[in-house]
């Protein structure tokens, strides 16, 4: 078992922007600007699905990215991994976004992002509690506790689909999500783990329904002596703070409290790394939390000492 964890800056992003060219020449008086109508900005290489649910009665969106070289005649028998992030509206943008660059740089792999949605025509944030929780909870706001269809969703048609369309290696799934999202990641770990053989597990909150994630990961070790798995979990280090009285935040400590659990069981086939991004809360922890776990699962260059 091969298991790590870091502190530390997860990544810098930086970005420049270039404004119109200034000159000292007046403009004109009563000149006006000629502009084309603005068109809509769209992710290159990216296509959107709508996906009906036998098992759930509903449809959902799904959003998928194609690598660089996918069309490429060169690459006509290539498979490629995929990365699969629930709450697309969100994760799909931002993981279109940074891995773009280092793609085609060929820091990380080329792999296909595939972001899935939220039932079609419903509130996104009824859709995505109820599906990415894995318990009733009838003192929560919204409906919980319907993790386990929804795994059957993905397990049974998503995957399958996506599978048929394109040039995939059915071998090297990798799971990502955050809060609720990273909730769901852990309940598929302890109730399908071969499903996928990465997650990415961000911000998760493992605070829901008193803990239940915990039951779960001590239910699987009851019953399973190996976890085939390779798991990095990420959060920010300002996240929903403790009570009154508490040294840690509280999130930031559950978070290290499952990771510690997973690495008492000693599994031989476990790999496991956890990472804090200071200054980060649960708005802003993501995107870092995401390209470090895209780094370690898809970096070219296993020997360069990335912050992960």
């Amino acid at each position: 078992m091969q298991i790590e964890h870091v502190c530390g800056a997860a990544l810098a992003l930086a970005l420049t922007t270039c404004g119109p060219v200034k000159t000292d020449e007046p403009a004109g008086v009563g000149e006006t600007t000629s502009m084309s109508e603005p068109l809509p900005v769209v992710i290159p290489r990216s296509e959107q699905l709508e996906i009906y649910s036998d098992v759930l009665g509903r449809a959902y969106e799904v959003q998928v990215k194609l690598p660089p070289s996918y069309g490429d005649a060169e690459s006509a028998d290539r498979v490629y991994p995929v990365l699969y992030l629930n709450d697309a509206p969100y994760n799909f943008q931002v993981a279109a976004g940074i891995t773009h660059l280092p793609m085609n740089a060929e820091t990380i792999e080329e792999f296909i992002i595939v972001g899935i949605g939220y039932e079609t025509g419903a509130d996104g944030m009824d859709s995505r509690t109820r599906d990415y929780t894995p318990s009733i909870n009838p003192e929560f706001e919204r409906v919980t506790g319907e993790a386990a269809a929804y795994l059957g969703f993905i397990a049974d048609e998503v995957i399958p689909e996506l599978e048929q369309r394109y040039r995939v290696d059915v071998n090297r799934r990798v799971l990502g999500g955050h809060s609720f999202g990273g909730l769901f990641g852990g309940y598929v770990l302890f109730h399908r783990p071969e499903l996928f053989s990465g997650y990415i597990l961000s911000s998760p909150s493992f605070w829901f329904h008193n803990g239940v994630a915990f039951e779960y990961e001590e239910a699987f070790a009851e019953t399973h002596d190996d976890l085939e798995a390779n798991v990095y979990m990420g959060i920010g280090a300002l996240e929903h703070p403790a009570a009154s009285g508490g040294t840690r935040n509280e999130m930031v400590q559950q978070m290290l409290d499952m990771e510690a659990a997973l690495a008492a069981r000693g599994y031989e086939s476990l790999t496991l790394k956890a990472g804090i991004v200071p200054g980060a809360n649960h708005e802003t922890a993501f995107p870092a939390v995401l390209m470090s776990g895209i780094l370690w699962h898809f970096a070219t260059d296993r020997d360069v000492a990335y912050a992960y």
